[in-house]
């Protein structure tokens, strides 16, 4: 990631902004030539009020302070706007309605209340307050922990199925002539000098990898 993009956080009442030291806010980290690599800013007493939005781009989010009044906490008059290259939103222990996914009271209407799953999307995991309804932070951790590790199990079951599909089908092909691999390989090394690959796909894999993938 480029460090010098900015990641708005809308959670709740904390608003979080992950920016550049050129704020002068935040921890600073530096790379070995000392330049900026991350910084971040914290801003508390806050509660997301509305987007900013440009030429149909959501540039921004809208914050409204708040105070503690009385042991509770009531918003005041005063906002302020913070801009970022990306905006992550927290959707809290009660999700909003999305439109076609039906509803079970304040939640989505899960077939598998174990593994957050819906009965028209079978490969879609939910996982934490969204299913729970709870805003419990350890509980959600343990649920999505859950949740993540029947996915992979269900992955790789899919993936082993998938193979051995393929053995089956690989298996069933009569064998090919020597001369047809022969000619399958010179198309390979041929495409391969094409694109510049060297043989060894770390060394490959590390020259074409743009940098902010890396």
């Amino acid at each position: 990631m480029d460090y010098s993009e900015k990641i708005l956080i809308a959670a709740g009442l904390l608003a979080v902004l992950a920016a550049p030291a050129a704020l002068g806010h935040g921890p600073v980290a530096r790379n070995s030539e000392g330049q900026v690599a991350a910084a971040r800013l914290f801003t508390s007493d806050s509660a997301p009020d509305g987007l900013v939005v440009e030429g149909d781009r959501l540039v921004g989010l809208r914050f409204r302070r708040t105070k503690m009044d009385g042991g509770r906490l009531v918003a005041t008059e005063e906002t302020y706007e913070r801009r970022g290259t990306y905006v992550i939103s927290s959707i809290g222990s009660i999700p909003d309605a999305i439109p076609g996914i039906p509803m079970k009271g304040e939640l989505f209407a899960f077939t598998d209340w174990d593994l957050g799953r819906l009965a028209d999307w079978p490969s879609v995991f939910s996982a934490g307050n969204v299913v729970t309804g709870k805003g419990n932070i350890v509980a959600s951790r343990k649920h999505a922990t859950h949740v993540a590790e029947r996915m992979v199990a269900d992955l790789r079951e899919r993936a082993g199925a998938l193979a051995q599909q393929v053995a089956v089908a690989v298996a069933a092909q009569p064998p090919h002539e020597a001369a047809a691999d022969d000619a399958l390989s010179a198309r390979i090394r041929a495409r391969q000098d094409a694109v510049g690959y060297p043989g060894d796909y770390a060394t490959w894999i590390a020259r074409v990898t743009p940098p902010d993938l890396e």
